[in-house]
């Protein structure tokens, strides 16, 4: 118990937090998942009753993905709407917390080491003075999994964790490195800004209508993009081909819904957007390694 309570202070710092770090408030209230340089933060319950006397500064990169509401953080002299689903980055020593009330507080944070990131700049870019741009951005699904499969992995106690979560530790890292906004990017290519702009109006068409069937052209359009421009571009930003990334949305939802009992399985497959149960159960058996009865088994126990 001693060694994880170092650790949560190693990574949060002295705070002020609502809760305090290693309490057994803290304990059961919240999910802490650690590996040397890497540890994620996901509140079991929404944290309730944050505000601006909870700002304060650590040693470590923070970057936060909301998951409810618009919260309004502060960045040093900056305030922040961080919109949700989007992930928002901090640097070491920076000052922050909430610009304002947040009474119910749902988010995921990652935190980690400066040294093991400005290490690893150093080896990637040749140099280590890592500062992040505040700008959030849409996390791609290979990185929500990877943190997924981190809290997952911190969890279980299969052969050879140590070695699985050092290479989760430089994945995670690598991922944000690529998708955030930073001072060691190469200059984009002109445009890019701008495209990724355009493709975040598909994404939220997608998340918006998820259940509808989405031709190459419609998306496109949206996009204001031709078709061959639109899917460089959009795998690109996310790592994944725009009807994978559709098929990441409808299994979140339709994991979502098994929570509710009152709904049929064949009817969350056509809520969602799949052609058939069996086409559900074949696609979501893939990406959750269970097939959707079971997951609902889980959830409801």
């Amino acid at each position: 118990m001693m060694q994880q309570f170092e650790k949560i202070k190693k990574f949060l710092g002295p705070g002020p937090y609502p809760i305090e770090p290693g309490s057994p408030e803290f304990l059961d209230r919240i999910g802490f998942y650690s590996s040397d340089n890497v540890a994620v933060l996901r509140p079991r319950v929404p944290i309730i009753d944050q505000d601006p006397t909870h700002s304060h500064l650590h040693d470590s990169y923070e970057f936060t993905i909301a998951f409810s509401g618009n919260p309004f953080l502060r960045h040093g002299k900056k305030v922040i709407r961080l919109e949700a689903e989007r992930l928002l980055p901090c640097n070491p020593a920076q000052y922050h917390g909430p610009a304002e009330r947040i009474s119910k507080a749902d988010f995921l944070v990652v935190q980690i080491q400066m040294e093991f990131l400005r290490n690893l700049t150093r080896a990637v870019y040749r140099r280590n003075d890592l500062v992040f741009k505040e700008r959030p951005f849409v996390p791609s699904a290979d990185l929500v999994s990877s943190i997924e499969g981190f809290i997952a992995e911190c969890s279980g106690g299969a052969d050879g964790k140590e070695i699985y979560l050092d290479t989760l530790e430089v994945q995670i890292a690598l991922m944000i490195l690529r998708q955030a906004e930073h001072n060691m990017q190469k200059k984009p290519r002109p445009g890019s800004v701008h495209s990724g702009r355009n493709i975040m109006r598909a994404i939220e068409m997608m998340k918006a209508h998820f259940e509808e069937d989405f031709s190459s052209a419609r998306l496109a359009e949206s996009a204001r993009m031709s078709r061959y421009h639109f899917f460089r571009a959009f795998k690109e930003q996310t790592g994944k081909t725009p009807y994978c990334f559709l098929t990441d949305i409808r299994v979140e939802k339709a994991a979502a819904m098994l929570a509710d009992k009152n709904r049929t399985i064949t009817e969350i497959s056509y809520k969602c957007g799949f052609s058939s149960h069996s086409h559900f159960t074949c696609i979501f058996r893939k990406k959750k390694g269970m097939t959707p009865s079971e997951y609902r088994n889980a959830c409801i126990g």
